[in-house]
């Protein structure tokens, strides 16, 4: 009998996860703002998102052993209360120094968030309908990406940075309340302890196998910066517009890979489904390459095709890094898959920042190529599976 997969708990972790993604996503597009109004240079300015990033890093090892000790919920409750405690303290925030400090707080708290969330999510998520569920509950995520950064700057624009972080307390606070009240025996068994002889994170991340497709997250959030840094500054060279749409299209597209993602894959199986995704990837990045003949059209033909490859492709990995993990592993697992995506973030700035010099063209062109690589790994990776039967 199939089980049934939208339960309350369920539902809530996944509106939760959502929520706290906005909250960190609204800092992002705020706190350069925050910066140079506390008369900060603008030089400076990014120097508190990557304070943020880099905390989270560092922090996933032991926001994995915490949530695989102690388990998902009370982790979650733990970032949830620290992400409550720094909003709040922003509201007090009068140099650099104690913003770069809560900044690192919030990466911590970011750090035990996602990773417990996610922890909580997959033992909830009955192992038959593993690609549906993950894929729904990356949806909230997906649409935060998007809102969360829009929602930040229409707060400080039409109120104050005051009401920015009183949003913030409370959403965190609210998160706290909904993680006391749930409970569920899948969770429960997530929450188990670990034996003291369990090993090294390094030793549990190779029993978890999680590391091949979160390197291959990793790769793909390092082409995904090319995007989100450099699209904008690549239409405005040639003249025609084109990014603002390509963003929207690409959440449209996002989302609607959430919907269709499980029953495709129940249909034709996950390497089709893959091989599928990893041409609307491709054809994407390939457009944009070809902005100067293809134009303003192209670039929002790639918008949608780039949002249901992505989505389609993101939850994939998703699914692929914590499917051979058990109990004990899952927080593991988790961190190394949220982990990738800081390190792409991270390395992404840097190394598209240096392919610039050789022209945008060139630069979206090695995007290209990159992708046609990581999906050719990751289809290679697959075994044939037939159809997942829920």
């Amino acid at each position: 009998m199939k089980k049934n997969l939208f339960t309350f708990p369920f539902i809530t972790i996944t509106i939760l996860s959502g929520l706290m993604t906005v909250c960190l996503q609204m800092t992002v597009s705020a706190m350069p703002l925050f910066v140079v109004d506390m008369g900060v240079a603008k030089t400076l300015a990014g120097s508190a998102t990557t304070a943020c990033t880099l905390a989270s890093l560092f922090f996933r090892p032991f926001a994995a052993g915490i949530t695989d000790k102690s388990g998902g919920k009370k982790a979650a409750i733990a970032g949830s209360c620290i992400y409550a405690f720094v909003f709040l303290a922003y509201q007090f925030c009068n140099s650099m120094g104690l913003l770069l400090t809560l900044r690192v707080l919030q990466g911590v708290g970011m750090s035990l968030i996602t990773t417990a969330l996610g922890t909580v999510a997959t033992a909830m998520v009955p192992k038959e309908q593993m690609t549906r569920g993950m894929s729904y509950f990356s949806l909230g995520n997906a649409a935060a990406l998007s809102i969360g950064p829009a929602i930040g700057l229409w707060l400080v624009q039409n109120y104050s940075f005051s009401a920015l972080f009183l949003f913030g307390t409370t959403i965190s606070l609210i998160a706290v309340v909904f993680l006391l009240i749930i409970k569920t025996e899948s969770q429960n068994k997530t929450c188990k302890k670990i034996p003291e002889n369990n090993g090294s994170f390094m030793k549990r991340a190779a029993e978890s196998g999680a590391i091949f497709p979160s390197a291959l997250m990793a790769i793909m959030i390092l082409c995904q910066t090319s995007l989100s840094t450099y699209l904008a500054f690549f239409t405005n060279s040639l003249s025609i517009g084109g990014a603002s749409e390509f963003f929207s299209l690409n959440v449209i597209g996002m989302i609607g890979s959430k919907f269709i993602l499980g029953k495709a894959c129940d249909k034709f199986g996950e390497k089709k489904v893959s091989m599928a995704c990893g041409v609307m990837l491709t054809a994407a990045y390939g457009l944009i390459a070809l902005s100067g003949f293809a134009g303003e059209l192209g670039i929002m033909a790639a918008g949608i095709l780039y949002g249901f490859g992505y989505g389609g492709f993101y939850s994939l990995l998703n699914v692929a890094a914590v499917r051979k993990t058990n109990d004990n592993n899952r927080g593991v697992a988790n961190s190394i898959f949220f982990g990738s995506k800081d390190i792409g973030t991270a390395v992404g700035s840097l190394a598209w920042g240096a392919l610039t010099l050789l022209g945008y063209p060139v630069m979206y062109g090695v995007a290209t190529a990159v992708i046609i690589l990581l999906c050719i790994l990751f289809v290679s990776s697959l075994k044939k599976v037939g159809k997942e039967n829920e």
